[in-house]
């Protein structure tokens, strides 16, 4: 079974995701039993969250590979639904 950490956030440079998706991918790899759900929404952002990490990723020097599992999660969640997205993770990670 996989160790779920989630992230939950604004998709802005201040919020630090370089640092979160630095620290993941150069700790993990795809060997590892892991997966890091990352919930955002874009906040004064231009194109896709998803190309903007395929991207990141590329330009880091010590990642992991294969790259560890990640998702994100960009739609809305109602308010009944969000504490069971928190439940579900073993780790809550900024």
């Amino acid at each position: 079974e996989l160790f779920k950490f989630l992230s939950v956030f604004k998709w802005e440079k201040r919020k630090g995701w370089d640092v979160l998706l630095k620290a993941y991918f150069e700790e993990f790899s795809a060997a590892d039993s892991v997966v890091l759900h990352v919930k955002t929404q874009a906040f004064h952002s231009k194109g896709s969250i998803s190309a903007t990490i395929v991207e990141f990723v590329a330009s880091l020097q010590n990642a992991r590979t294969p790259l560890a599992r990640y998702i994100v999660h960009n739609e809305d969640l109602s308010l009944k639904d969000l504490p069971r997205l928190y439940r579900a993770a073993d780790a809550f990670v900024l």
